[in-house]
């Protein structure tokens, strides 16, 4: 598997000659697409290429508006009724964040058998990349994002203590950093995370009129974590992410698989120094059962025309739907596991 790395130090040697144009040196590894490292002189663009069969048609029109990237198409100079769909960086001051999604890209790629469903994973990373670019990669994750993210990756953790005999699993419940329409996803039941600061830490924001509706599940949860945030008590994001590595070491599939999620979640080790001075300290998580009339809307509510409805729930109305951490996880990851 490629690592950041190889393409960086194939964009160093190729910065290095200074050679006028596009240049491009092939990424030593195995897919049913040519994999490429290049770069443009003197205008300094570092990017990634992918050489295909030039009968294949490659949908590209909706990513030409991608802040910081640009995206064309263009004859392989190296091989007859061959195309280079070429990937290039506007701004080198996020080249390592770059490097980093070209290696997802490729490890992508790697596992495909044919041409045509390389380039179709190809145009869906791209699209998982779109809020990423359109945001800017060098202004690192919101405040608000860094605490949902911090209240998913604390769960999680607490799920890999509770299913560690097969941690791969466990990080393949999660599923929102994807921008899934919640955060944990099993094969009948679902749990949504919601991470609240001290003040009106009892009002939680539920984002659309499905986010709570049980309707295709057998068992949906509400996980509220309340947190206290400062710079100096309590934990990290980075800290959560380095003890959530640490955990899943014994496990290079899994490990590989969270640092993916992390990279589609917009966290990037080259932004670690931004998030190293905000600190959550938790003051109180209980968990919900969404059944029966627990507050909330459900699509079936909803009068035709009415659609992608936000609207708040107080948890101190939702008291008698609480359960114990024991009820959730027998519920979830470890009735996955019986």
């Amino acid at each position: 598997m490629m690592n950041s790395n190889s393409i960086t130090d194939i964009w160093k040697n190729l910065a290095s000659a200074e050679e006028s144009g596009l240049t491009k040196r092939r990424i030593p590894v195995e897919s049913p697409l040519y994999v490429y490292g290049t770069y443009r002189y003197p205008d300094n663009l570092y990017g990634i290429a992918f050489s295909y069969d030039s009968s294949l048609t490659i949908p590209i029109d909706q990513f030409k508006s991608l802040k910081e990237l640009g995206i064309l198409q263009m004859p392989d100079a190296s091989f007859e009724h061959r195309n280079l769909l070429l990937i290039q960086l506007h701004h080198t001051d996020c080249l390592g964040v770059f490097a980093t999604l070209c290696s997802d890209l490729t490890s992508a790629v790697t596992r495909e058998s044919s041409e045509k469903s390389a380039l179709r994973i190809i145009l869906n990373q791209l699209e998982k990349w779109r809020t990423l670019f359109d945001r800017g990669l060098a202004t690192g994750l919101s405040p608000a994002e860094q605490q949902g993210l911090y209240g998913e990756l604390h769960l999680l953790f607490r799920m890999i203590r509770r299913n560690s005999f097969d941690m791969t699993e466990t990080v393949g419940y999660w599923v929102g950093c994807d921008k899934a329409m919640r955060d944990f996803q099993g094969e009948d039941w679902a749990i949504e995370v919601k991470t609240t600061a001290t003040n009106g830490s009892d009002r939680l924001t539920i984002n659309g009129e499905r986010q709570l509706d049980d309707a295709l599940l057998d068992r949906l949860f509400l996980y509220h974590l309340s947190v206290e945030v400062s710079r100096k008590n309590g934990q990290t994001l980075n800290r959560v992410i380095e003890d959530l590595r640490k955990a899943l070491a014994p496990d290079t599939i899994a490990l590989h698989r969270f640092n993916i999620g992390l990279t589609h979640a917009g966290y990037f080790d080259d932004h670690a120094p931004m998030y190293q001075d905000r600190c959550y300290k938790i003051r109180r998580e209980q968990a919900y059962r969404i059944a029966g009339n627990f507050p909330r809307i459900k699509e079936r509510d909803l009068r035709n025309g009415v659609s992608n409805v936000t609207y708040t729930i107080s948890t101190s109305a939702c008291e008698e739907y609480a359960v114990t951490d024991t009820e959730l996880f027998k519920s979830t990851v470890n009735h996955e596991r019986d």
